[in-house]
């Protein structure tokens, strides 16, 4: 039984897989042998012959080659003999890597495990259980991970970052954008309030932009998985949401009829501040939330026209009407997610279905 200490066994966060990924190609293999050298696999697209045969072959010009294996539980067939097989066979001249984001998920006894412990390096970058050391975790990367991509943070916008509900894939995006947002000066926490979501608030933003797109199986995915962790406000809330969104579709209803592009608040100097004025009173009653969202996120702009072309502007009024209906049944006892359920098929399922909205007020 070979004793390889060239298999790599790396769990945990996924980018920080990835980083250490890279870091052995780094190590191991020079850009201009990387094409003859370097074979990377998914568990779920290859055979373990296929992996066997790539790991046997002998490097070219290289005194290695590099065989990166990503969700080896995945391989057809997995079993503990496989993963025995996969360390027994690998020669020294190949440097495996097995990346997978649990080893609870390879099938091996207790034994096996230890022994798996004992015949490869690995590399563990799981976040810690508790709470607090897993948000001091989260920090302490942000931390370095702004710095690596030359820019700053103060600790309160670090500290406000880490406590989201987000994984580092999500964080990484989460940065690049604050980066760009800050232009070279130090991102603050409010920064971070301004520009970053929970991943609650994304499935929510999801979820609604599925149901007014017509998407009515993306819009039951999103609220099955939010129904897995809510609590019994989270009907309320989506419901709350949805009815802003369309209050939202309804103001730009009423501009499109005007030929008022959602650009125009903008384009209006300050001193013609009474034409902004006259809009807000025309848009129901005062309400110039339209304008005060834009002035954050104007590239939303798009979206609303174009799912707003999809009602006419009696279906938007009437589906206010629904979701004022199923709030208080509600409250009042109704199963919620049976009647968020209604509301999806009724409102994103089949065109016939979305024109019966208009007269969905007279059959509640």
């Amino acid at each position: 039984m070979a004793d390889n200490k060239n298999i790599f066994l790396l769990t945990g966060e996924e980018v920080e897989r990835e980083r250490f990924i890279e870091e052995l190609i780094d190590k191991y293999l020079p850009p201009e042998l990387r094409e003859f050298n370097l074979d990377i696999f998914s568990g779920g697209d290859v055979s373990l012959s296929e992996i066997l045969q790539k790991m046997n072959t002998l490097p070219f010009l290289s005194q290695y080659r590099v065989v990166i294996l990503k969700d080896p539980e995945k391989i057809p067939k997995i079993n503990s003999r496989v993963i025995m097989e996969l360390l027994d066979k690998n020669p020294p001249t190949t440097i495996l890597v097995l990346s997978l984001k649990d080893k609870s998920e390879l099938p091996l006894t207790s034994k096996e495990e230890a022994e798996l412990k004992q015949r490869v390096i690995e590399k563990n970058f799981t976040l810690p259980v508790r709470k607090k050391d897993a948000i001091n975790a989260k920090k302490e990367w942000i931390i370095k991970e702004v710095k690596r991509k030359g820019g700053e943070i103060d600790k309160d916008a670090a500290s406000a970052l880490a406590e989201l509900s987000l994984d580092f894939r999500q964080l990484e995006e989460e940065i690049e954008k604050l980066l760009l947002y800050a232009e070279g000066k130090t991102v603050t926490k409010e920064d971070v309030q301004t520009l970053v979501t929970s991943s609650e608030d994304v499935k929510l933003y999801e979820l609604t932009d599925a149901i007014f797109e017509g998407k009515d199986l993306e819009a039951m995915r999103y609220l099955h998985s939010i129904m897995e962790t809510a609590d019994i406000w989270m009907p309320l809330i989506i419901i709350h949401n949805l009815a802003n969104h369309t209050r939202i579709l309804i103001q730009t209803k009423l501009l499109q009829e005007r030929n008022i592009p959602l650009t125009l608040p903008e384009r209006i100097p300050p001193s013609k501040g009474e034409i902004l004025n006259s809009l807000r009173k025309y848009l129901l009653e005062g309400d110039d939330n339209i304008f005060q969202v834009l002035k954050k996120r104007g590239f939303l702009a798009k979206k609303w026209q174009e799912q707003a072309m999809r009602f006419s502007k009696l279906s938007l009024y009437n589906i206010l009407r629904i979701l004022h209906r199923l709030d208080i049944e509600i409250k009042g006892g109704a199963d919620p997610w049976e009647r968020l359920e209604w509301f999806i098929f009724k409102v994103a399922g089949e065109p016939r279905l979305r024109k019966s909205v208009q007269a969905e007020e007279r059959s509640l």
